[in-house]
């Protein structure tokens, strides 16, 4: 703990609540305790943050600055969590639109909770999941949609393509919805939704993900998530059953660095005692990016309970 008030202190935060909280079985997966300080740097600036013992971990679910003083403080939690080595900072925020977070390398991610608990996945079920699904977004595309296996073979994860049966192959079609499936934690990540200029605002985007939600249920998945662009951010604002994030993914950062320096023969990062023997350009969407985004959001999930039951 002496560590992060000493580092909240080097970037002229004062101390103003500090609190050491056993989570036990409460908490995620290989956090047992979590820091929750409130700090201020003036009156205009506060933040409360909570972060893991191991400091790889920061969630804030109460953060407060005009807007004008966003960048300030997106810069701070940059410097806070490279003092930290972490490996992920997620912030629960409605302030701002998305291109300010983005130009201090921040993602917007929605996700929405399906289960609400580690299961799992019923990975031989999955196909029929999915050809179920492209059956009922079919009537709204106004055409035949079929599944193409991306990446079968990779341990771990299983990728997917929807696009429109007449395309000859997924780089000619005008349709797509491209999911990864991740065994080790239960989460798909939605990696792209794209409708055709011509069929846009029809519903056929948010039959797509009613009924691909209706999928990841019979599956026992445990959260769909994906990452915003500036033109998507409002179809997803509209929608009540997707909560938006903030993360900045300081773990990919430092993998990409040491890539430009070696090449590395394979990723050392351990998933629920599995290690991940595959480079990180291995995969479409990492297992190990997944991991932290999954602890992350567990951890904010426990936090927000703990608000409320102040």
């Amino acid at each position: 703990m002496e560590e992060i008030l000493r580092v909240l202190q080097k970037h002229n935060y004062a101390l103003e609540e500090v609190e050491e909280i056993f989570l036990g079985a409460e908490g995620p997966e290989d956090v047992d305790t979590i820091y929750q300080v409130a700090a201020a740097k003036d009156d205009d600036l506060q933040v409360k943050l909570a972060v893991d013992k191991e400091m790889n971990l920061i969630v804030i679910n109460d953060l407060n600055c005009p807007e004008d003083r966003l960048k300030e403080t997106l810069l701070d939690l940059n410097r806070v969590s490279l003092n930290l080595d972490s490996d992920t900072v997620l912030v629960q925020s409605e302030q701002c639109r998305f291109p300010l977070w983005k130009n201090q390398g921040f993602t917007k991610h929605y996700q929405s909770i399906l289960s609400g608990s580690p299961q799992e996945m019923l990975v031989d079920k999955i196909n029929d999941s999915l050809e179920e699904a492209a059956e009922r977004i079919a009537p709204y595309l106004g055409e035949d949609i079929q599944v193409y296996e991306v990446a079968s073979d990779l341990p771990y994860i299983y990728s997917v393509q929807l696009t429109e049966k007449s395309a000859e192959g997924p780089l000619d079609a005008d349709y797509h919805c491209d999911l990864h499936y991740h065994e080790l934690t239960g989460a798909v990540y939605l990696d792209r939704l794209w409708i055709p200029d011509d069929k846009r605002r029809q519903g056929i985007g948010t039959a797509t993900v009613d009924f691909i939600k209706e999928s990841l249920e019979r599956i026992n998945a445990n959260y769909l998530y994906l990452k915003a662009t500036a033109s998507s951010e409002s179809f997803w604002d509209r929608r009540e059953d997707f909560d938006a994030v903030y993360r900045l993914n300081l773990r990919w950062a430092r993998r990409m660095r040491l890539q430009l320096k070696r090449d590395p023969s394979w990723d050392r990062v351990y998933v629920r005692g599995e290690r991940l023997a595959h480079p990180l350009d291995f995969y479409g969407n990492h297992p190990g990016e997944d991991w932290d985004f999954y602890q992350a959001q567990e951890l904010l999930q426990v936090v927000n309970k703990e608000s409320k039951n102040v």
